[in-house]
């Protein structure tokens, strides 16, 4: 999966940033995040490729669940985005 500079979902474009130790630089300890108000993802760079695809995966499922009101739990957005991803993954669809 090629990591875009944008994306649009629900009609809105986020900017998606890629970030250097996020944990030391921004003092967040986890691979990606999202805010809806910016409209920005954030993806740490410096973790493998595969996890930088899941971690898009995953904000965009933020996202979705707050913007369509489905008040999805961490848990359950960690699980569909890993799963997701699997899929994807398993039958090529991934492209570089």
């Amino acid at each position: 999966m090629k990591i875009p500079d944008k994306i649009k979902i629900n009609g809105k474009t986020f900017t998606i940033e890629m970030r250097n130790n996020r944990a030391t630089n921004d003092g967040v300890d986890v691979g990606a995040s999202s805010c809806l108000w910016s409209q920005k993802i954030w993806i740490d760079n410096d973790q493998h490729i595969e996890s930088q695809e899941e971690g898009l995966l995953h904000e965009i499922l933020e996202v979705v669940s707050k913007e369509m009101g489905f008040e999805l739990n961490h848990t359950t957005i960690t699980a569909l985005s890993n799963i997701l991803y699997q899929v994807l993954k398993d039958n090529n669809l991934l492209e570089r």
